[in-house]
């Protein structure tokens, strides 16, 4: 027997509104199979009975003014899905794999389609659940309702957020919340005496001091107080706030990262720890000084000298292959020993042990422990001191980077203010061309083969660098979270507040990975006399 269709029965499903035509189609179809089945003899008239009842009981529930509210709901739903789909596009845009977007999505759609989140919307909840986000971007989805303007989709504000922040340069870890502090071992004095010896000789003994650092979890946030009502009726205001409220917390958290203070509940910033020195500083400063116990002159089977070592009187690990040493304190003895008053090129043999290159014919053996002699100084200074002719800024900030790698760190980024990178891509020859010594790597500024950071949280005319992987690192103790709550006083006042905060821990392993300082002194400090 032939079957009918839902043309068959003879329905105008051109009219009405797309979501009115989408239910009429939807009841058609139920009632097409219904009559197919009676035809086929799968179902008797009690069968058919039935069907045609359940389809009745539908259509008695139909509500005019429930469908109206269904249709005005949904226009608020695409707006938020195109909200969080202009967010999420920024997110794939910043490098974050998919599964963390798809993650975010379901967060952000869990909380706005939560029971709680639509309770605490309609006044009957005091606090909405939140959610866990890393960034969210500002999205333009502002449709208003007046009528003698044009609107624009444009959402404008006076104050534009950072390009980026300190954690995307750093290695970023997830906290243990069982442990809200990070303890580990810091080796902060080392003897490495290593000495050829016999067969049968004794080995010298090596030594090493150990102490116990403990970093602590700092919290940083901000709240927001909103109007209950205005946040209703402008869609674009909830991802608008999301996105300034995660960037207050974003922009504290680069400036405690750098400069905090380590008072109170202050996050202790990374120039703030002992070991984090500038570089026009080692450069220029004395690095060490102390005695010297012997000079020891080395000679072969003809009683010709063919080496000088100074043996210090204690072990000096801040002394490095490359530097120089000045002695003082030399007798004058038949008009040679007073030439040792010198400066030499370090040779370190040990840290107790220093081979003095260009000194065979000038030294006389001297022994403090067997002799009564005027006491012998030395003191190291770096080898980059006085070392460039005519340095400019880059020439500056590739001796920092070399001065790192010389103490064998390994820094993964500089920081400058961008007016101070603008004045370093400006800097001219003597015939007032500019250099272009500023290399860029895919938009993103490289000076020494590092990236470049602009920011703001660091005046000009200063540089920040250091090893933001074995260095020191971010620890999310509790990651960024946005919440909305409400309270006695906001309930009376129609309001609700957006609460957004983090708490992390900065473990500084090692400070001498990093530096902090001026470019202008630095400049000062190689430039050749």
């Amino acid at each position: 027997m032939k079957q009918i269709t839902k043309s068959d029965l003879g329905l105008d499903l051109t009219k009405g509104s797309e979501e009115q035509r989408a239910v009429l189609d939807s009841f058609a179809e139920m009632t097409v199979n219904a009559v197919n089945k009676a035809l086929d003899g799968a179902l008797d008239k009690e069968g058919i009975e039935k069907e045609f009842k359940g389809i009745s009981e539908m259509l008695s529930k139909f509500d005019a003014a429930e469908f109206a509210q269904l249709k005005e709901d949904n226009a608020s739903l695409c707006e938020q899905v195109k909200s969080l789909g202009d967010s999420i596009a920024k997110l794939q845009q910043k490098g974050f794999a998919p599964a963390t977007v798809n993650n975010l999505d379901e967060e952000i759609t869990s909380m706005l389609e939560s029971p709680k989140f639509k309770d605490f919307m309609d006044g009957r909840a005091r606090y909405a659940n939140g959610f866990q986000i890393k960034a969210i971007s500002l999205a333009g989805n502002y449709t208003g309702d007046n009528n003698i303007s044009q609107n624009s989709p444009v959402v404008s504000s006076t104050v534009n957020d950072k390009i980026s922040h300190i954690r995307d340069f750093a290695v970023v870890l997830q906290g243990d919340p069982e442990y809200p502090n990070i303890t580990f071992q810091q080796v902060y004095d080392i003897d490495k005496n290593a000495q050829y010896v016999g067969e049968n000789g004794v080995l010298p003994e090596s030594a090493l001091k150990v102490k116990e650092v403990t970093a602590e979890t700092a919290r940083v946030g901000t709240s927001m107080t909103i109007s209950k009502r205005m946040l209703k009726s402008r869609i674009w205001l909830r991802s608008y706030l999301l996105n300034k409220l995660t960037q207050a917390v974003l922009d504290a958290e680069d400036t405690g990262v750098l400069f905090g203070s380590g008072i109170g509940n202050d996050l202790k910033g990374i120039t703030k720890y002992d070991g984090v020195q500038t570089i026009e500083g080692l450069v220029s400063n004395t690095i060490s000084s102390g005695d010297v116990t012997k000079i020891e002159r080395v000679l072969d089977s003809d009683n010709n000298c063919v080496q000088v070592i100074a043996h210090l009187a204690a072990a000096d690990d801040l002394v490095q292959e490359g530097m120089k040493i000045t002695f003082s304190g030399f007798a004058a003895n038949g008009g040679t020993a007073s030439n040792m008053n010198t400066t030499f090129d370090v040779i370190k043999l040990n840290d107790t042990q220093i081979l003095l290159e260009g000194a065979e014919s000038l030294a006389t053996a001297y022994d403090a422990t067997t002799t009564a002699q005027t006491a012998i100084k030395y003191t190291v200074k770096h080898g980059a001191y006085h070392s460039i002719a005519s340095p400019n800024s880059i020439d500056a900030l590739e001796v920092a980077v070399a001065i790192m790698n010389y103490g064998n760190y390994h820094p993964t980024v500089i920081v400058v203010n961008p007016i101070t990178l603008c004045a370093i891509r400006s800097e001219k020859n003597t015939t007032g061309d500019r250099l272009d010594v500023v290399k860029d790597l895919k938009g993103n500024p490289i000076i020494a083969g590092l990236r470049v950071m602009e920011s703001t949280s660091i005046p000009v005319g200063k540089y920040f660098i250091g090893d933001f992987r074995e260095g020191a690192n971010i620890v999310e103790y509790s990651g960024l979270t946005l919440d909305w709550a409400e309270d006695v006083t906001t309930k009376k006042s129609n309001t609700v507040v957006l609460i957004a905060q983090e708490e992390l821990i900065v473990p500084v392993y090692n400070p001498f990975a990093f530096a902090y300082g001026k470019l202008s002194d630095l400049k000062t400090a190689i430039k050749a006399s």
